[in-house]
């Protein structure tokens, strides 16, 4: 069987399952609502620091080095999950999200990712990182009124802590139930 010479990737920051079960109950309240959204499965919520897209398998033993790299002068710490907000015009959400606040330790610890996977050949976006834990992907804005009345809701709400000790490189596999995503390296910070 032919295996494709690349993969879907990227590094994430895992949480804890405390704060996935309070973000499952969420999209639980969410999902109630029938919006045109492509809610993220529970096992799926994780803290983006960086994507990669399409990166050739034989890169994968050069970017786990790099990330256990970056990783290796931080130290753990504790995130909190606070704050629910979109990205795109409010009346017109593109994705919606549980921010995370901009700890130094994590702002640093992305920067180190980023200069990284950026020295290993593949090049990232240029946005500002804003960290947030991804709920859903509006489709259509058909029902999303109930959405935002429970955003507004639970607008400044600290959803959790959690502790940041590891840095995961994921393949995420696109099929027709959605992304099913696999841990290839796990990157230790410091401790």
């Amino acid at each position: 069987m032919y295996e494709n010479p690349f993969i879907r990737a990227f590094v994430a920051v895992p949480i804890d399952d405390p704060l996935r079960a309070t973000l499952a109950d969420l999209l639980s309240r969410f999902r109630d609502t029938e919006a045109r959204v492509r809610w993220v499965p529970e096992a799926n919520l994780h803290l983006s620091l960086a994507f990669l897209g399409n990166t050739a398998r034989d890169d994968l033993s050069v970017l786990a080095n790099a990330l256990n790299d970056a990783c290796r002068t931080c130290v753990p710490t504790m995130l909190e999950a606070r704050c629910i907000g979109s990205f795109g015009s409010p009346r017109s959400p593109r994705v919606l999200w549980v921010g995370v606040a901009p700890d130094a330790c994590l702002m640093t610890l992305q920067a180190r990712v980023r200069d990284a996977i950026e020295q290993a050949g593949y090049p990232l976006e240029s946005r500002p990182y804003h960290p947030h834990i991804t709920l859903g992907r509006v489709k259509h804005s058909r029902g999303l009124g109930a959405v935002r009345t429970i955003m507004e809701a639970r607008r400044d709400e600290v959803f959790g802590q959690w502790p940041l000790r590891e840095v995961l490189l994921m393949q995420s596999r696109l099929d027709s139930g959605g992304a099913v995503y696999a841990p290839l390296h796990h990157a230790l910070l410091d401790a």
